[in-house]
């Protein structure tokens, strides 16, 4: 297991979109996502892999084009939501199956990926390891969250491990 992995993930540590793609497709768990086949009718650009690398994109040009969000983030923040994004399906390489229905489906791959993140990132600062690893399980919270009968006790619980506008950021 590499040291200091969020340190590569980013050819200048806080530059604005310079994604060092080369040593991320170093790693392993990473390297799956190539493939890993996604459903079109949520994922029409195919792999999972294809699908960060556009989500970091989309990161970049409209979320932190929101002038108001961009600026109430410290430059930690605008780090983990960066290394966030790169890693939010991380969990798809191992959890991508093809159903009966013959779609494809990543049931839990938010659950997996935060065990795969805190693996990956072990060695480092806790806080932001930590961080990372809840913005990853409740990414997809933003779009389920009324589905729940109790949406107010459980948006208490998500905002009790993950700042909300954390995880707007990174909605996907």
């Amino acid at each position: 297991m590499k040291k200091n992995i969020l340190q590569n993930l980013f050819k200048g540590i806080w530059c604005h979109g310079n994604v060092d793609w080369e040593f991320i497709n170093s790693i392993p768990e990473f390297s799956r996502l190539h493939n890993c086949e996604q459903s079109p009718v949520w994922h029409s650009e195919g792999n999972a892999f294809k699908h960060t690398q556009l989500a970091y994109e989309k990161l970049e040009k409209e979320v932190f084009g929101d002038v108001n969000l961009y600026f109430s983030c410290s430059d930690t923040e605008l780090f983990i939501i960066r290394a966030s994004v790169l890693l939010h399906d991380i969990g798809k390489g191992v959890t991508t199956t093809q159903g009966k229905d013959g779609k494809w489906h990543a049931y839990n791959h938010e659950i997996e990926g935060e065990k795969i993140a805190r693996a990956l990132l072990w060695n480092e600062d806790i806080h932001k390891r930590e961080t990372i690893c809840a913005l990853i399980r409740y990414h997809m919270e933003p779009l389920r969250l009324f589905d729940s009968k109790n949406w107010i006790h459980r948006m208490f619980e998500i905002g009790s491990r993950v700042p909300w506008k954390l995880l707007y950021a990174i909605k996907m």
